[in-house]
């Protein structure tokens, strides 16, 4: 059973093709994941808050991070096989609502088991999210505008944590958790009905896959997932590096609000940590369209390293450490 009706795909014979860096589609897309982002954003750090009006320790608030993390990867293992099945948009709009729905029961309990178990299908959503949102980048956008798209996209992603992150640290302070849970469980629920508005059809990566297409032999992507050649081992040094970089990530936002309570520390911090961010990302994407992608991985590990250096160094007290991890 379809957890969505959607629309069947567009005739690849019309010419008005909602696909491509301009297309309505990928427009779209954009917003969905502002929308869902503007959930995940801010309460990387809210959720952690909210663990310590709990009494949880920090053995507890990095627990809660570490549950939505187990739980993204975990059904990301198993993506290929719903892929298959349900295809990319219905898997964004069952991401969106998993992700948004439960936080809506946050505020039921600051206790560490009730904030743990809403973590983990939150945790489900978003892993959802991310994969069908990064997949519907390279389908409805030809590969001589993947760089820019990607960029547009981390962009999408990015903005969520230069804006919704550091208010929402803000926002809990001045106006309470509660109203941070309900807006932001909003943002990703209203983000559901935007996969159900896309037209379903890839973008035309050329006369070759026009060909395919027309003889009903399905490409990589077409409700599935292709592998690379010679296996996942090409696929393990760029997801290292990801992992390792992730995991610093998530700490930072994790721990920054409570080594930094009071005054608008913590809110700057994560401010300018975000902003930088969504700098990065789009001149990768740029970048990536000029010189090919993977360039950046170890340049991009080595900043991380440094910045985390840094603020390690901070925090215990360095003065030199705080001008690095700027």
């Amino acid at each position: 059973m379809a957890l969505f009706t959607f629309p069947r795909r567009a005739d690849p014979a019309d010419r008005r093709s909602p696909t491509g860096l301009d297309g309505r589609d990928f427009v779209l897309l954009i917003v969905a994941t502002l929308g869902t982002f503007s959930n995940y954003a801010p309460l990387l750090s809210v959720v952690s808050l909210w663990s310590a009006e709990g009494g949880s320790g920090h053995g507890g608030v990095g627990a809660a991070t570490g549950v939505t993390m187990a739980t993204t990867v975990g059904i990301q293992l198993v993506m290929s096989r719903l892929l298959r099945r349900y295809g990319l948009r219905r898997i964004l709009a069952a991401g969106a609502l998993l992700l948004g729905l439960p936080t809506f029961a946050y505020p039921v309990s600051s206790g560490l088991e009730w904030v743990l178990a809403v973590s983990a299908v939150r945790g489900v959503g978003f892993g959802m999210v991310a994969v069908a949102g990064s997949a519907l980048v390279a389908e409805l956008v030809p590969p001589g505008q993947r760089g820019r798209a990607v960029g547009r996209y981390g962009i999408a992603v990015g903005l969520p944590q230069v804006v919704c992150l550091p208010a929402g640290v803000w926002c809990a302070q001045q106006f309470g958790f509660t109203a941070v849970f309900v807006v932001t469980g909003a943002a990703s629920v209203l983000a559901a009905p935007l996969a159900g508005l896309m037209s379903g059809r890839r973008a035309e990566d050329s006369e070759e896959g026009d060909a395919e297409a027309s003889s009903g032999r399905e490409r990589p992507g077409e409700g599935g997932t292709s592998r690379p050649e010679g296996g996942l081992r090409p696929l393990a040094g760029p997801w290292t590096m990801l992992i390792v970089s992730a995991c610093a990530l998530g700490g930072m936002t994790s721990f920054l609000p409570l080594a930094l309570e009071g005054g608008a520390a913590a809110p700057t911090a994560l401010f300018v940590l975000s902003a930088a961010v969504i700098v990065g990302r789009w001149a990768a994407g740029s970048f990536s369209d000029r010189a090919g992608s993977g360039r950046l991985l170890v340049p991009g590990v080595l900043a991380c390293a440094l910045g985390t250096a840094g603020v390690a160094g901070a925090a215990a007290g360095l003065p030199a450490a705080a001008a690095l991890a700027s």
